[in-house]
């Protein structure tokens, strides 16, 4: 009769009631086993706190406990390159380098002309280069001739005074000349101003003359 009352009030009061009036301390140990509890019904947001002491022996096994390690495996074949990346920014400046060792000398250059000759007055050739002979067809008038070299496009120029074998000929800033290149020769005409023929000093003034001359030519 006092477990009708007490199931009777159970049921009036509701699961709050009865919640309050059956806990742990209210069953007795072992008085539930695993026959007791329907299949399933229990999940691990029931259970909490478990530990190894509470599994009897074996029962972990059937749960198929961690093994060990296993043995790393073999490396796998190399995955095909990926597409190129996007260009970068354009980093910064970096700082000015070390000033580096001297070179070495370079190998001496050709001579600005290797074609050349000093006549004195009376056309004889005194030395140069290149130059094989002089002829002087008449007073003031001398050809210089480079024969086996090819003039075509090359240009002379002369300065006269200073050849005369008595080194008599001097350096008169009012001598006039006129080259002319040839094909493998030059042709020099040399004037000297006349004073006592115009003292006006026109075109006219200047006459005709032997004197020695310098003469380069560049191709």
């Amino acid at each position: 009769m006092v477990v009708a009352c007490i199931a009777l009030f159970a049921s009036f009061a509701g699961g709050a009631t009865a919640a309050k009036v059956i806990n742990g301390k209210s069953i007795a140990k072992k008085s539930i086993t695993g026959k007791h509890v329907k299949k399933n019904s229990l999940t691990s947001k029931h259970v909490k706190n478990l530990l190894l002491k509470d599994f009897r022996k074996g029962e972990l096994a059937l749960l198929g406990g961690l093994g060990r390690d296993g043995a790393d495996g073999s490396v796998g074949p190399q995955g095909p390159v990926g597409p190129a990346g996007e260009k970068g920014s354009q980093g910064p400046q970096g700082p000015q380098g070390e000033q580096g060792p001297q070179g070495e000398p370079g190998a001496p250059g050709e001579a600005a002309t290797k074609l050349f000759a000093k006549v004195n007055n009376v056309g004889v050739l005194q030395y140069g280069q290149g130059a094989t002979s002089v002829d002087h067809p008449g007073t003031g008038s001398y050809v210089v001739r480079f024969s086996g070299r090819d003039l075509t496009g090359c240009v002379a120029m002369l300065t006269p005074g200073w050849g005369h074998p008595t080194g008599s000929d001097g350096i008169n800033f009012w001598n006039s000349y006129w080259v002319d290149v040839n094909a493998d020769s030059v042709s020099v005409n040399l004037y000297k101003f006349n004073p006592s023929s115009n003292p006006s000093a026109t075109a006219s003034s200047f006459i005709s003359a032997n004197m020695g001359f310098h003469l380069a030519v560049f191709c």
